[in-house]
């Protein structure tokens, strides 16, 4: 057996495969929203996780904080969620993903309910994220929507057709997408069910959004709280990505953002709707691009 699994492993370093764990898209709250969660082990104990490209660190709320064991330090980080969020920094041993193991893993404590239970309650979900400070730890890694797997790789070859990737000061990242001339840097973010388009978008499609799109209120949850904004809800909306011609439906489009720094800010994000288009998407975090197939 001992053999079998040695062989095994030589393989996948062969077809430059590396280490991987299942995911599922679970439905949240009421309002058809889904998270994209991965099982896995925080300091040998057995844990559910948000896996969420959209998040600058990894965040964990107190309590589980405490449950897990991780060492909380005198420091102290700012967080970009629904708002600027700040938290202190505490330290796993270990995070274990499938096969892969991490050591040493940073997570900033947060308290998503704290004066605010609505936000306690719709984001219960969110109580333990994996963010970009874990996920620049690899080379790169594959989102493998049609097997419903995450491929973590050491090295990635080079794509053609690869697009590049911009990547902010808090290590989001974000690609470009263009329509009629009009520029937008958008977030990639599996945190985020739907696409959102921001003020930016509303200003330079202005007549057209108030032609086919629909008023709407909406509401945003993370950590940070939740934000309502108002919106029109356009009924498909096309950009195109990397030479990619990339249609949605019922992308909302912020008319006004009274909160700065925060996703409903800027350009927008792609959600998981967008994600979901294609069968695998590989992230390359050496070269900074990203793939689609």
């Amino acid at each position: 057996m001992k053999r079998l699994m040695m062989v095994f492993c030589v393989l996948m370093a062969c077809l430059g495969l590396g280490a991987q764990c299942a995911f599922r898209l679970q439905p949240i709250g009421d309002a058809g929203q889904k998270l994209m969660m991965v099982d896995g082990k925080l300091n040998g104990r057995k844990v559910e996780l948000v896996f969420d490209t959209g998040a600058s660190y990894n965040v964990i709320t107190p309590d589980l904080a405490r449950l897990y064991g991780l060492k909380v330090s005198n420091r102290s980080v700012v967080s970009k969620g629904t708002r600027l969020t700040k938290g202190r920094l505490a330290t796993a041993s270990s995070l274990s993903l499938g096969r892969e193991v991490v050591k040493d893993v940073e997570f900033v404590v947060l308290d998503i309910g704290r004066g605010n239970e609505s936000a306690a309650e719709n984001m219960a979900a969110l109580r333990v994220v994996i963010g970009q400070t874990l996920l620049r730890r690899w080379g790169g890694y594959t989102l493998d929507f049609a097997g419903r797997r995450i491929i973590f790789h050491q090295h990635v070859t080079r794509t053609a057709g690869a697009v590049p990737l911009q990547v902010s000061n808090y290590g989001i990242m974000s690609v470009e997408a263009t329509k009629d001339g009009h520029r937008f840097s958008l977030t990639l973010d599996t945190g985020a069910t739907a696409t959102t388009l921001g003020p930016s978008y509303y200003k330079a499609f202005q007549a057209e959004i108030a032609r086919y799109g629909k008023w709407d209120i909406t509401g945003s949850s993370g950590y940070g709280g939740v934000l309502y904004s108002s919106v029109f809800r356009m009924p498909e909306l096309c950009l195109t990505i990397g030479g990619h011609r990339c249609c949605l439906k019922n992308v909302p489009v912020t008319t006004l953002s009274t909160e700065k720094q925060t996703v409903l800010s800027g350009d927008g994000r792609l959600g998981l709707d967008f994600f979901r288009l294609w069968r695998q998407v590989t992230v390359d975090n050496s070269n900074k691009t990203i793939a689609f197939k």
